[in-house]
């Protein structure tokens, strides 16, 4: 006999809103990594890049261990687009930012390490190759005007991505 879902189960893949998927037991620091990894993708996706599949995992304890947004330039980066999908690659930190601040009380918690070093690491080799002379701070200032008036979208974005764990390109469109 198949076990029914529990209520929090139940209540989670309901959330829409943050307030919502906290009060469904949805880990802070889940919703943050995923306002992360959905900053990347609506700024890929802006920048006219096919952005996704984003995903988020958690470990044995419930916290995240691993997040993703696939950019969907491989093999078509040049000088006309670069600079968007540079933009893109400090749109996670920007969109957490924004995220935490937003509706998370402002303590900012989630991609603070590997993935956000790797964001970094992307963007310093594509910089350095194409040499447009945008700064990290620049990029993350252009991002952050890019998402501010997207926060609603974010908010429905990252809490679907904390619950479900994942999202599909068509999700970015």
């Amino acid at each position: 006999m198949l076990s029914q879902p529990s209520t929090a189960a139940s209540a989670a893949v309901k959330a829409r809103t943050v307030a919502a998927a906290l009060d469904a037991g949805v880990r802070r620091d889940v919703l943050a990594v995923a306002a992360h990894e959905v900053g990347h993708g609506l700024a890929w996706a802006h920048a006219g890049f096919a952005a996704g599949p984003a995903r988020v995992e958690t470990g044995l304890f419930g916290g995240p261990c691993g997040a993703s947004c696939k950019h969907g330039a491989s093999g078509r980066l040049n000088e006309s687009n670069v600079v968007g999908f540079l933009i893109g690659c400090a749109a996670g930190r920007a969109g957490q930012h924004l995220f935490t601040a937003r509706y998370l009380g402002g303590r900012d918690v989630g991609a603070t390490g590997d993935d956000a070093a790797r964001d970094r690491g992307d963007f310093d080799y594509s910089e350095r190759y194409y040499r447009t002379g945008l700064s990290w701070a620049a990029a993350q200032r252009h991002a952050t005007a890019l998402l501010r008036p997207r926060l609603a979208r974010v908010e429905r974005l990252a809490v679907r991505l904390a619950v479900t764990g994942r999202l599909s390109r068509t999700d970015f469109r």
